[in-house]
Parts: C-alpha cells; sequence; structure tokens
C-alpha cells in the first residue's frame, strides 16, 4: 500500500486480492466490511468486479467471440496483408501477416 502525497492510498493488485479474500470469508456485506476496513466502497466494489472478470470495457460483450472479416485494403487504407485493430481508448495495433 502506498499513500500518495494527496492523502490518496494506492494498493496493488495482490494487495486487493488479499483484501477480497479476506471479505469472502467474513461473511458480512460489502458496506459493513468496507466500514470495517476503512475502505472506500466504491473502491472495493471496482476491485471486486475486476477480481471476478465482472467488470468490462464499454461496446466489450463477456464470453463471446467476435468474427473477424476481411476488409478490402481501397476502404481502410491498408496494404494487402495488413492487419489494425482498434481498442477502447483509442489503441491501435497494426501488423503485417
Amino acid at each position: 500500500m502506498r499513500v500518495q502525497a494527496n492523502g490518496k492510498v494506492r494498493r496493488s493488485s495482490e494487495e486487493w486480492r488479499e483484501i477480497l479474500d479476506r471479505f469472502e470469508r467474513s461473511g458480512i456485506s460489502q458496506r459493513e466490511f468496507c466500514r470495517k476496513e476503512g475502505l472506500p466502497l466504491g473502491s472495493f466494489s471496482k476491485w471486486k468486479r475486476r477480481m471476478d472478470g465482472s467488470e468490462m470495457l464499454p461496446g466489450m460483450d463477456a464470453g463471446r467471440f467476435v468474427e473477424l472479416t476481411e476488409t478490402p485494403s481501397r476502404v481502410t487504407g491498408l496494404s494487402a496483408g495488413e492487419m489494425e485493430l482498434s481498442l477502447p481508448g483509442g489503441v491501435q495495433l497494426r501488423w503485417r501477416v
């Protein structure tokens, strides 16, 4: 756990895993657990979703494959044999096949 100059606490994924394990063993509600542990309920809920795989980025659909279809290079501006993948947040991956 790191406390930043502004007083915010930063925990690693491993630390959140330990906290979530303690919660699972506690048998109490999330709200009560967070009150006892001094944790923000919002941060706890976000990490719980993240760790159990239920948090998804906008536009993602859990457990489903997305078919990639070939797009003519004249439409995309890519050369033959090139592929491009656009991810949330404006990240683009481009490679040659």
